[in-house]
């Protein structure tokens, strides 16, 4: 009695174990039928559910009676599989090619009483669409087993995502508008450093401008006109955008190396 208690305890807290005999297929080359059954097996266990597959199955079962429970869901098809293969629960479904779209729809039930525990359903346009669907249906489907039977999935097997710089983009001044920019800072030095020199020598009582007095009026002008022009440019430059890429380079001793840079 003590043993079989335990057996309990241990597979309720295994991980969650699903029966894949295949999705039913529409319209849809025996191929395709098997990659995607292969494939939607493959990225359940990279999300942690354990799966017995249909060639798993067939093995136990036998081939035709495997043909027979494909794409049943009622309660006795889906007990004898859970009895034989030792599963929470069954995958089901059907991929379809209708038209110029291929739908999606899979269903996982419960081996108990046949009861859903997670959908997922999605449209593509090609057969292509279908690899990343799955990697879809795949992270949807598990989070929904482990809430509908209060197990955790087991640790995620797929490998980690190698992520490149992340690419942003910055707002820049047009080489326009920043030759105005140093054009007006420098016209407003010009001009002001004319003034104050200006205003330091000049003769009030005098009519007349001296040499001196005359070209630091002259710098003043100038860089009046300088500046004008610069603000102008600076106006009609505008700015632009330009991808900035962010890395990070790991170093050993656990530590890394932060990397930025902008591509002109």
């Amino acid at each position: 009695m003590t043993s079989v208690l335990l057996a309990a305890v241990v597979a309720a807290s295994g991980p969650i174990k699903v029966a894949a005999p295949g999705l039913s297929a529409v319209s849809v080359s025996a191929e395709l039928q098997a990659f995607v059954n292969d494939h939607l097996a493959q990225e359940l266990v990279l999300e942690g559910v354990e799966v017995v597959t249909s060639s798993q199955i067939a093995s136990v079962l036998g081939l035709e009676r495997q043909k027979q429970l494909l794409g049943c869901s009622e309660s006795g098809c889906v007990a004898e599989l859970a009895n034989a293969l030792g599963v929470d629960a069954i995958l089901l479904g059907t991929v379809a090619k209708l038209g110029a779209v291929i739908q999606l729809d899979v269903r996982v039930v419960s081996a108990a009483d046949a009861t859903g525990l997670a959908l997922y359903s999605e449209r593509v346009s090609s057969e292509a669409g279908l690899l990343d669907a799955m990697t879809r249906a795949a992270r949807s489907l598990a989070p929904q087993l482990a809430k509908a039977t209060g197990r955790a999935l087991k640790a995620s097997s797929r490998p980690p995502t190698t992520t490149g710089p992340s690419v942003t983009l910055r707002e820049r001044n047009t080489t326009v508008r920043e030759l105005g920019k140093w054009m007006l800072i420098g016209g407003a030095l010009a001009a002001a450093g004319g003034l104050i020199g200006l205003l330091a020598v000049i003769n009030p009582n005098s009519s007349t401008l001296t040499d001196l007095e005359a070209g630091l009026a002259a710098t003043m002008l100038a860089g009046l006109g300088v500046g004008a022009v610069g603000l102008i440019l600076y106006l009609v430059g505008g700015t632009e955008r330009v991808p900035v890429q962010a890395g990070f380079l790991p170093l050993p001793g656990g530590g890394g190396l932060a990397t930025v840079g902008a591509r002109f």
